[in-house]
């Protein structure tokens, strides 16, 4: 799911129910803990009766449990270190 604008209660619940309909079987979704993952809509989406989908939830700080935290640690180390951006445009494409 493509997301525009930022990320929400409301877009997680939303990513949830498209991936509720494109998967029928029983789904376990493994998040971390982001702002976003929680919230009122998330909720009472799953709710939902004979819904078939479990969130299991990292505990706060897991790198161990999360492999995209090697490939953020690599990049924070060797790709954007003492890096200056400027602008969002030049985050796509850095010279």
């Amino acid at each position: 799911m493509e997301l525009t604008g930022t990320s929400s209660s409301a877009t997680s619940a939303a990513f949830l129910q498209q991936l509720r309909a494109k998967h029928p079987e029983p789904l376990v979704v493994i998040w971390d803990n982001g702002p976003a993952h929680g919230g009122d809509a998330v909720r009472e989406y799953l709710a939902t009766p004979d819904l078939g989908l479990r969130v299991r939830r990292l505990p706060a700080y897991s790198p161990d449990f999360n492999p995209d935290e090697a490939s953020w640690a690599w990049a924070r180390e060797e790709v954007t270190a003492n890096t200056c951006l400027g602008c969002p445009g030049r985050l796509a494409h850095p010279s």
